[in-house]
């Protein structure tokens, strides 16, 4: 009998130090969180970096010199694109005819997609005509060389005939001279002559110069003033002046 309430009271005091022990705990969930607590726990979550989460994607950068270094490779690929549609081009061909400040010629082989035999009209500037001395060439001269190497950049601009501005003309094999004769600075002939040629000084147009009475022409001199009676082994256009003695 003893024993049986002894265990009886055992049972009621664990009963009750259960029920108190509940309420405690239910009571601690109930209680508001300190705010000291709060802001400690929301600083030991933004300690960690995105290095100690390596499946966490890094944020872009805002370094100015990584966008800078970003830029600067834009704009030299940009150079380069252009530097290639800034190519030189060139193409050879024979001497056809000259009218102005523009010339004709034809092409000896397919060169840079123009069919062989195409006519090209040529646009260059005076002053960017050259022999294969690298001297330059009169405008009016260019017809008196056989073969001619156009140096352009850009295309072939699809006219008819077809036609380019060239950056350069360099001409060779010259066949033909051209002689200009002046009176009183007056450009009164000119002669086209071959290259090596002999000729008399009578086919100089000096028996058709007129002078006035008492006046009486003497010849052809050059710049320098040395006569000319003879137009062998010109290599190149000569100036002719005429001279005039008076009585």
């Amino acid at each position: 009998m003893k024993k049986s309430i002894i265990a009886i009271l055992i049972v009621a005091v664990v009963g009750v130090l259960g029920f108190f022990g509940v309420k405690y705990v239910t009571d601690k969930r109930k209680e508001p969180v300190n705010e000291n607590q709060t802001q400690t726990l929301t600083q030991q979550s933004q300690s960690y970096s995105y290095t100690d989460l390596p499946s966490q994607k890094q944020p872009e950068t805002s370094d100015p010199s990584v966008s800078q270094q970003s830029q600067n490779q834009q704009n030299d690929l940009t150079a380069s694109v252009v530097e290639q549609d800034k190519k030189v081009n060139s193409f050879n061909a024979d001497v056809v005819s000259t009218d102005a400040n523009d010339y004709e010629v034809e092409i000896i082989s397919e060169s840079n997609g123009i069919p062989k035999g195409s006519k090209v009209k040529v646009f260059v500037d005076k002053k960017h005509l050259y022999d294969n001395n690298g001297k330059t060439v009169r405008a009016d001269d260019f017809v008196n060389f056989k073969k001619a190497q156009v140096i352009y950049t850009g295309d072939i601009l699809k006219t008819s005939p077809l036609s380019v501005n060239a950056d350069k003309v360099i001409l060779s094999q010259r066949e033909k001279c051209s002689v200009y004769f002046y009176i009183d600075g007056k450009n009164i002939k000119t002669l086209t002559v071959s290259v090596g040629a002999s000729l008399d000084s009578s086919d100089m147009p000096n028996a058709g110069a007129y002078c006035q009475d008492g006046y009486h022409f003497d010849g052809w001199q050059d710049e320098s003033g040395k006569m000319v009676y003879s137009l062998e082994n010109i290599t190149e256009s000569v100036v002719l002046s005429a001279k005039i003695s008076h009585d």
